[in-house]
């Protein structure tokens, strides 16, 4: 097949110049970020180059925590046991989670991040957000640190949890506007809200709830248009598929049960749509609104 082989060429090329070259200097073209976002919406392709594109993406190497890492990776933290705990649940059927070494590389991150920062120290989830990193980038820890930092899920995480209760808000408060029926259907007749389903999508962007080849495509988006921004539209777009399905239920438990492992069902497996679908809305879940909701949530 002459024209994949082609488009796996060009796709190539594309993701080497953004890992090789200095992507600084090209990013800032408006035609290039369309191009990006247009790529990373059909995946990155060969999946062999994705570690790689979201360390570039995320210009973890610019951190220089190489050395800082090798001597936190082995101390000894407090949250030893909590960690060693939910390794073991994160991730088992993987090929790599499942055995020793794999759980031990898990660990040492785990263990290095928590005595970076000790505000976060540990928190249930993080080994779930860890996991696709740590399966796809050489430099998970630099990685991690800028998803924490430069991309704003560090205070989903700290011990107020601040974070989260806006991210949740904001969420109650686009439900509100763009599916007003679920919203009363969930809010006001069930008294379901969105702490109540929806952290985990924000702690593990997903990785807790979804298979693996889904979750790589939705961190591929992450990396260019931030894990929030992501986490809302798929989260909005997940809910108004299955709105008709989710409104016909008439149980708590059975509500519930769909909102944590049924979402997904209406595609089949069709991640491809659930990405564009996702990305429609781009236009309307913008910075601009998220800025003006959290204004509301800190009023």
């Amino acid at each position: 097949n002459k024209g994949g082989s082609r488009f796996e060429d060009d796709n190539e090329q594309f993701w080497a110049a953004i890992i090789n070259n200095d992507y600084s200097s090209i990013s800032s073209t408006v035609q290039f970020q369309h191009t990006l976002v247009s790529k990373l919406r059909s995946g990155i392709h060969p999946s062999r180059m994705r570690g790689q594109v979201w360390q570039a993406l995320s210009r973890s190497s610019l951190l220089h925590l190489d050395t800082l890492y090798a001597q936190l990776k082995d101390e000894p933290t407090s949250y030893e046991a909590l960690i060693r705990r939910d390794i073991h649940r994160t991730f088992p059927n993987t090929d790599m989670f499942s055995q020793e070494s794999g759980q031990r590389a898990l660990e040492r991150i785990l263990r290095a991040y928590s005595l970076y920062d000790t505000d976060v120290g540990y928190c249930q989830g993080l080994a779930f957000l860890v996991g696709p990193l740590l399966l796809n980038a050489k430099e998970t820890f630099c990685v991690l640190i800028r998803l924490m930092e430069t991309y704003g899920m560090r205070t989903l995480f700290t011990l107020d949890m601040e974070g989260l209760h806006l991210r949740l808000f904001q969420l109650d408060v686009l439900l509100l506007e763009f599916l007003p029926n679920l919203h009363h259907f969930l809010n006001t007749i069930h008294e379901i809200h969105p702490q109540m389903y929806a952290s985990h999508w924000f702690l593990t962007v997903f990785a807790y709830n979804f298979p693996l080849p889904l979750v790589y495509r939705i961190y591929d988006i992450m990396f260019a248009e931030g894990p929030i921004e992501t986490v809302l539209r798929l989260a909005l777009t997940l809910l108004k598929k299955s709105l008709a399905e989710i409104m016909a239920l008439t149980e708590f438990e059975d509500i519930m049960d769909y909102l944590s492992v049924k979402l997904i069902d209406p595609y089949n497996g069709n991640y491809d749509l659930m990405i564009e679908e996702a990305m429609a809305f781009g236009e309307l879940v913008t910075k601009k609104k998220l800025d003006a909701i959290e204004k509301k949530f800190s009023a």
